[in-house]
């Protein structure tokens, strides 16, 4: 909001000086102006790819048109949700829990084995890397690196306190505390991130990260976000820390980011989904989509192969096996086409008892991880929106809407503070308020200027899109002469339509 606010204020004062420029003679001819103009639009164009191929700026290397460009730093996206592997923020994770082989405890070799036997398996709690067990050589992020660190040594710390009193209703489990609400009486499946079990409670929960893990995380944040202000600042001022970055610059880094939070929290909400809401039969396991396998027709390929071994020419069971197989990847593409904001989606039994119907709509039964998910794109989606506006099995508060951020300077010193959405938004609208008073005072001076008017650009809370908002102004790109800047697709509404944005950029 502040930047778009100082944008403004650059506006009024290049209205003013040109304004007062008129009263004295113009120096140069118009081919000087001309050619100054194309300099100042071919360096922001090689300005604005050169920033863009940061590894730390999400999305592909684009120039200042919006297309996209060879980048030596950022070569490989992700298939789910395009961020770019070389990114410190890179996170390649399941959303649910997941077995994999732990790297540094491989099976004793069989006495006179030809080959090392594969290493044992291990299971990883929901939204925790394997990657981070690879060294960065391998191809991992400094974030999955320091999270797959945190969960082994919490993990390996929390086994030597069993038995030690918790606080009622609050355990820890990895990187996160789970507080428990409440329990409700008739069972229907396991904690969230857990195969259900028949007998065991459905519990009301709520994940957040723990005391111990949030501050090398946040630390990954700072890390990343430095490469990125350095970059802003250009080569020459790169390593000067009072030199001012690019202002259109950084919020192109904003927008960018923003639409890496929507399109990670899109992938994972539908991946947990289709893990979730549909029945596994007789398969072992519910379809489980991920970066390296990333669509329903994917997922059917490798369960293909599993049934193929695993059938040892018992005919029957293969049958059985290929019809749950051709069932589930029938649902896990439904699931695929439906909006982000349908709550707690499940297949459920019909009254024949041979068929199944996708059910929507009960978020009292509706899993922590999935509500959450879907709460963060809802008030994304409408940014302004108190997230106790939206169906919920938790009982938010006021807190909940707050973000810390730096609300004002004190003699260039920050003052942190919380403030909502919303007040971020009408704080923004007063400010657009201010600006118009100062348009007309200039007006009245200089009667033929003709100016927009700042509150014609006033957001109403709960209406807009927050990547819309982050968007950089294209009044930005038509000062340097560029005069139709390609602006972001909408945000994607569906993992379906997110696989297809992902292949398309």
């Amino acid at each position: 909001m502040a930047d778009r606010t100082k944008n403004l204020r650059a506006l009024f004062s290049l209205a003013l000086l040109c304004a007062l420029s008129a009263t004295t003679p113009s120096l140069g001819t118009p081919e000087e102006a001309d050619r100054s103009e194309e300099r100042a639009r071919n360096s922001f164009i090689d300005q604005f790819a050169k920033f863009t191929a940061d590894k730390n700026v999400q999305g592909k290397t684009k120039n200042a048109l919006g297309k996209a460009v060879p980048g030596k730093n950022k070569t490989r996206f992700n298939k789910d949700d395009g961020l770019p592997f070389e990114s410190d923020l890179t996170y390649h994770d399941f959303s649910y829990n997941t077995l994999v082989p732990d790297p540094e405890k491989p099976a004793a070799p069989a006495a006179g084995a030809p080959a090392p036997a594969k290493p044992k398996d291990i299971q990883l709690f929901a939204h925790i890397s394997d990657h981070g067990g690879i060294s960065a050589a391998g191809g991992s992020s400094l974030l999955e690196r320091t999270v797959f660190g945190l969960d082994k040594a919490l993990t390996k710390a929390d086994e030597k306190k069993s038995g030690a009193p918790e606080q009622e209703g609050v355990r820890n489990r990895s990187v996160f505390t789970i507080t428990t609400a409440k329990i409700f009486k008739k069972p229907d499946q396991a904690d969230p991130g857990d195969k259900a079990k028949e007998g065991e409670p459905e519990k009301v929960d709520r994940f957040e990260l723990r005391d111990e893990a949030r501050p090398q995380i946040e630390k990954v944040g700072e890390t990343s976000a430095e490469t990125i202000l350095r970059s802003a600042r250009g080569e020459q001022n790169a390593n000067d820390p009072s030199a001012l970055g690019n202002g259109v610059l950084l919020r192109q880094a904003a927008a960018e980011a923003t639409k890496a939070l929507w399109n990670s929290t899109l992938s994972n909400l539908s991946q947990r989904r289709a893990n979730r809401a549909i029945r596994s039969g007789a398969m072992p396991v519910a379809p489980q989509l991920s970066e390296g396998v990333a669509n329903c027709d994917e997922w059917s390929k490798v369960a293909l192969d599993v049934i193929e071994k695993d059938s040892k020419g018992d005919l029957k069971q293969k049958e059985r096996l290929l019809a749950d197989l051709e069932r589930m990847s029938s649902e896990c593409k439904e699931l695929a086409s439906r909006p982000f904001d349908e709550v707690n989606p499940r297949y459920e039994a019909n009254e024949d008892g041979k068929t199944e119907s996708l059910k929507t709509g009960n978020a009292a039964t509706e899993d922590a991880l999935q509500r959450d998910a879907r709460l963060q794109l809802q008030i994304m989606n409408e940014a302004g929106k108190s997230v106790m506006e939206f169906p919920t099995n938790w009982e938010f508060s006021k807190e909940d809407d707050k973000a810390k951020m730096t609300i004002s300077y004190d003699e260039n010193n920050p003052k942190q503070g919380a403030l909502t959405v919303k007040e971020q938004l009408e704080s923004y609208n007063a400010n657009l308020k201010d600006a118009e008073e100062g348009y007309k005072e200039v007006q009245q001076r200089f009667s033929g200027l003709k100016m927009e008017k700042p509150t014609d650009y006033a957001i109403k809370p709960g209406t807009t899109n927050i990547l819309q908002i982050n968007q950089p102004p294209v009044s930005a790109f038509e000062e340097v002469g560029i005069r139709k800047p390609v602006q972001s697709d909408p945000a994607p509404q569906t993992y379906k339509d997110l696989i297809k944005s992902g292949q398309s950029n």
